[in-house]
């Protein structure tokens, strides 16, 4: 169970790390999953569980509802900074990781293969990672992606926004696709964070 949690965490990191200048605007994902054991399937929403990143300039947001909790994520590309938002159980915590070089990422882009994802043409990729399942990526050439790749250099190999990212760990699959993709101009405003009293988290031993 952990693992597959941190695994989702990666995907969905992964989504906001390789995101960039030149696009502006909102895309919709959808996360499915499939061949869960019974135990983790009675846990899962019935409702599937939709995600909003936000783009603009060197900033982005990924909001999260799924399970009674409320995440906001907003990457800041200028100060380098992570800052995640959790509202859920009656308690507000905020953390913020300064972003960092990651370890080496292999990529391995596979000709050839395509996918029409919310209306874009999308190639496929292999992401492998020491000790994380390999991510199956279809990235779209026309949505290019410039500030934000250049956090983590691992990416730039990708060439275009991803859209869809699946894993597959001991027979279970998790897929985070996009449903629609919408370019418009964002107020900065929405990269403010969310109302409310938030607490800082308590760090980690070691930290």
């Amino acid at each position: 169970m952990k693992s597959l949690s941190l695994a989702t965490l990666f995907i969905f990191a992964s989504i906001l790390l390789v995101s960039g200048q030149d696009f502006e605007g909102s895309i919709k994902y959808k996360m499915s999953y499939s061949n869960l054991p019974k135990e983790m399937k009675d846990m899962m929403p019935e409702e599937v569980p939709e995600s909003v990143l936000k783009i603009k300039g060197s900033k982005t947001k990924m909001e999260v509802s799924m399970m009674g909790f409320n995440n906001v994520t907003i990457f800041d590309g200028d100060a380098k900074t992570n800052t995640t938002y959790m509202d859920g159980m009656g308690q507000k915590i905020k953390s913020t990781i300064p972003i960092e070089d990651e370890e080496k990422i292999e990529i391995k882009l596979v000709e050839g293969e395509t996918k029409r994802i919310a209306g874009y043409l999308c190639n496929k990729a292999i992401i492998k990672q020491a000790d994380t399942p390999d991510l199956e990526v279809f990235y779209a050439k026309d949505l290019k992606s410039e500030t934000l790749m250049s956090l983590n250099p691992a990416f730039k190999d990708l060439k275009g926004l991803p859209l869809e990212y699946q894993i597959n760990e001991q027979g279970m699959t998790i897929m985070v696709s996009a449903s629609e993709v919408i370019k418009e101009s964002l107020d900065n405003s929405e990269f403010d964070p969310p109302a409310g009293d938030y607490k800082e988290a308590p760090k980690m031993p070691g930290f």
